[in-house]
């Protein structure tokens, strides 16, 4: 059954070249060859062979009594290969590319250790031609290994790391093709122009849209507050603003004087200030709104339906209108700004210090009443009375309606000075 010749190479040393025949009366079945650099080596593999090879000699007679078309059974009543209990359903790998034969031949070598093509054959009742083109499909997508001997046995690569391989080339294609589709819309958009693009967007898809935009921007983010806030106070919203400031992008918001009764609105905008947004406060915004680079906008179709559509603007001369709109709106609203929150017990300042200017001129410019800045300063209504009374000398004003005028005058020759 095995033969064995030595041969004699050309640098003068010895190689054994061990040969494998199966043989059916005068026809040979099967045959495997492999080369050795010594005879121990091919006596060992001849003889290891063998034994598996007679292991195996039950399955391959009922593979090619299968094979044969006088004796065949028809392929709705031919014996699936052998499932251990709990795996899954073949096609589950479908998604990825991977056809429902191929998986199942896969998963058979999941269970053995390694196996030739005339092993897989004769285990999943497949002529070698089948068998081959399996094994060729799944080495590309690198789901099995090959073990470059003259008779390669396959080998099924760890699912962690193959399925995980194959997931990520998927991706990388995907990737590259919504590339290829920008590019084509690129060119597309190009071709038309500045035509007008507005698009509705549902309430469900709003959350997203505002993350890209906003990772998007390049330059510029502005935005109009009131009720109910367009950008939530979350975690990621806040990681995103960060990562934004840092990269050089500016953000103006307008915020309404009526949302300021929230405090955690309040912290937001003061740990925003603190990152470098800019802020100011008008009594009465039109609307909400976000908008990047002069690009791109995005309001409510109605503000009376918080859960109703939004408008998608961009490329237009609605768009312009929008920026405008907020440049208006931003020369006059009052520039606002919060102190750092006060300590829980309520402590008397000092007669004369700065901190009271700074702390209540902001305040007072934005317009608001006297219980919203005893809440945001964490003091008393008496409190407020001695500074704003100590405020008043300060400024050399006799009414708060001087002393407000007057620190208005203050607050922009200040930023006009910057």
């Amino acid at each position: 059954m095995a033969t064995i010749v030595a041969r004699q190479l050309k640098n003068g040393s010895m190689s054994y070249r061990a040969t494998i025949r199966v043989m059916r009366g005068s026809v040979v079945t099967h045959r495997e060859t492999r080369t050795f650099r010594n005879r121990k080596e091919a006596v060992r593999w001849s003889r290891q062979r063998e034994a598996e090879l007679k292991q195996d000699a039950p399955a391959m007679k009922a593979a090619r009594a299968a094979g044969r078309p006088r004796k065949a059974r028809p392929a709705r009543q031919r014996a699936a290969p052998a499932k251990s209990a709990g795996v899954t359903k073949a096609g589950a790998l479908r998604e990825l590319g991977i056809s429902a034969a191929h998986e199942e031949i896969y998963r058979m070598l999941l269970q053995v250790e390694g196996a030739t093509i005339p092993e897989v054959s004769a285990r999943m009742r497949a002529s070698h031609a089948h068998v081959h083109r399996a094994m060729a499909a799944l080495e590309s997508n690198r789901l099995v290994i090959n073990s470059l001997e003259r008779v390669p046995r396959y080998f099924a690569a760890p699912p962690a790391l193959a399925i995980e391989a194959l997931m990520a080339r998927r991706e990388a294609k995907v990737r590259a093709a919504i590339d290829e589709l920008n590019k084509i819309k690129k060119v597309a958009s190009v071709s038309v122009g500045n035509e007008p693009r507005i698009e509705v967007v549902n309430r469900e898809a709003i959350g997203q849209v505002i993350y890209q935009i906003t990772r998007a921007a390049e330059r510029e983010i502005v935005c109009m507050q009131r009720h109910p806030i367009l950008l939530a106070s979350g975690e990621q919203n806040d990681e995103l603003q960060i990562e934004q400031l840092s990269r050089g992008v500016t953000f103006r918001t307008i915020t309404d004087s009526s949302v300021l009764d929230a405090p955690d609105l309040q912290d937001r905008m003061r740990n925003a200030m603190k990152n470098g947004e800019l802020f100011r406060l008008h009594p009465a915004l039109p609307l909400k709104l976000l908008a990047v680079d002069q690009r791109v906008a995005l309001l409510p179709l109605n503000l009376m339906q918080p859960d109703g559509p939004w408008l998608l603007v961009s490329k237009c001369s609605l768009l312009d209108a929008i920026y405008e709109l907020f440049e208006l709106l931003w020369r006059s609203s009052a520039p606002f700004s919060l102190g750092n929150p006060a300590s829980s017990t309520p402590e008397p300042v000092e007669q004369g210090s700065l901190a009271d200017v700074d702390m209540l001129l902001p305040m007072l410019v934005a317009g608001l009443q006297d219980k919203a800045i005893e809440l945001e300063l964490n003091i008393s209504k008496r409190t407020l009375t001695r500074r704003m009374v100590e405020l008043m000398k300060q400024l050399g004003a006799s009414t708060r309606f001087q002393a407000g005028w007057l620190a208005a005058q203050r607050v922009r020759s200040v930023e006009s000075d910057t």
